[in-house]
């Protein structure tokens, strides 16, 4: 069973998962710091689906949307896509070690998603590195969901190319084409679920055509559109 709430930080959703078995996770452009099986983890912008485990616990997130968590971290997202790593490889150690002996004295989820937040809160006092460009970061997202070429967002931005591509980096994890691809797509689930016909997201969306929309779903969900919308929980 899966369940989210918005969080009390800024661009945030606070979510519990429990029971089940295995489950497949989609790029989404955000990072997500977890509770997991007695271990705090950080979860960097994903290019592929993962697989995870049947859980003998419930698992308790805080999902940062796309460009936030660099900002809060003050980490280049960069540096975390397509990772799962120990969270005390990105804040300070002291800080996680004392979360980490909370949660283990705790079995309420509720109680759990308040610890993270007030994790991330703590930290933010021990972090001397240099923020993120967090509106500058905001206008690219947006140009993007709008389907600006990325020519002209840089242009916008008064940047070259080049330029923009190492922001994208450290702000989203990747580039902006990619960025955009994965909105997209997310897009596309989203109507899916909502009962669509695949042709009709096709359109939609954006796609070429319906060939294009199943490569592209694919390299995202690890199955076709069709097969997406049968999966339990899509």
């Amino acid at each position: 069973m899966y369940s989210e709430r918005q969080s009390s930080l800024s661009g945030a959703t606070l979510w519990a998962v429990s029971g089940g078995g295995h489950s497949t996770v989609v790029p989404d452009g955000c990072i997500d710091i977890i509770w997991m099986q007695g271990e705090l983890l950080a979860i960097g912008p994903m290019t592929r689906p993962i697989t995870t485990p049947a859980l003998s616990a419930p698992a308790v997130g805080l999902r940062f949307g796309p460009g936030i968590a660099p900002q809060l971290l003050r980490i280049g997202a960069g540096e975390l896509t397509d990772t799962r790593v120990p969270l005390d490889n990105i804040l300070p150690s002291p800080v996680v070690l004392e979360s980490t002996d909370r949660l283990n004295g705790s079995s309420l989820v509720g109680a759990t998603g308040t610890e993270l937040e007030t994790l991330v809160h703590t930290a933010q006092g021990s972090l001397r590195r240099t923020p993120t460009r967090r509106d500058e970061s905001a206008h690219m997202l947006e140009l993007v969901a709008q389907g600006m070429p990325v020519r002209s967002i840089a242009a916008e931005l008064h940047l070259s190319e080049r330029q923009l591509h190492r922001r994208s980096i450290d702000a989203f994890g990747y580039g902006l084409r990619t960025l955009g691809r994965i909105l997209r797509f997310n897009t596309a689930a989203r109507m899916l679920s909502a009962g669509n016909t695949v042709a009709s997201v096709a359109t939609a969306a954006g796609y070429a055509d319906q060939p294009h929309f199943t490569r592209e779903y694919f390299e995202f969900a690890g199955t076709t559109p069709g097969k997406y919308r049968s999966l339990p929980g899509s």
